[in-house]
């Protein structure tokens, strides 16, 4: 078997040695439930040897009409070749037996803004997770003044949420109340979350820092 552990610090840097700590701690915890650890080997990875230079004035701010007119980068694994080509030109690199991955989620307008009952306090929410019986995991924005059994109205009503539990990382689950199609109403009410490299139009807001994708 195996598996991999991710660090994600919120408030401090990990060191060499709290990571060395947590992983022996894994290995105990392992070693007490039966799995074999002899052939553990542990690869210590910093998320900044990830990080690049992207000058802003080459990220796209707008997509392009024409999409199959985007830009397409080509790499000759033999020679390490690097080809700039368009996104239509993909079908001259294409061989029988080929398997093309084909990414056809959407985003959709996920970011509501409420007030709470009862004090008229504005909120702000973002919608993370769809789960059962119009419940969502959000993101809360104040997230004190959402406490469990918290109520908000969004649009003059056409849509109202209850907090109705508060999971990991301070995320509220919401319990949605409407008539009609969800999706209907969060076309009229939600906006488009952008992420941070994308300069929002007037009245958005970026997407937080470590949110990418609904």
């Amino acid at each position: 078997m195996a598996f991999s552990v991710v660090f994600t610090p919120q408030e401090e840097e990990l060191t060499g040695e709290m990571v060395e700590g947590f992983v022996k701690k894994i290995l105990k915890h392992l070693e007490a439930t039966g799995y074999q650890t002899s052939c553990v080997r542990g690869v210590v990875m910093d998320v900044k040897d990830f990080y690049y230079d992207l000058p802003q004035e080459l990220i796209a701010q707008d997509p392009l009409e024409d999409r199959s007119s985007s830009r397409l980068m080509v790499l000759d694994k033999a020679t390490g070749e690097v080809e700039h080509r368009h996104f239509k030109d993909i079908v001259d690199y294409l061989r029988p037996g080929d398997c093309l991955v084909i990414n056809n989620t959407k985003v959709i307008p996920a970011r509501l803004y409420g007030v709470k009952e009862g004090t008229e306090a504005k909120i702000e929410i973002l919608l993370l997770k769809r789960k059962e019986n119009d419940v969502w995991e959000t993101l809360v924005k104040p997230g004190k003044k959402c406490k469990i059994g918290t109520r908000i109205n969004f649009g003059e009503g056409l849509l109202t949420g209850e907090v109705i539990d508060i999971v990991e990382e301070g995320n509220r689950l919401i319990q949605f109340h409407y008539e009609g199609i969800f999706e209907e109403i969060l076309d009229q009410l939600g906006q488009m979350p952008l992420p941070p490299y994308i300069t929002p139009a007037e009245g958005q807001k970026p997407l937080p820092d470590g949110v990418c994708k609904i």
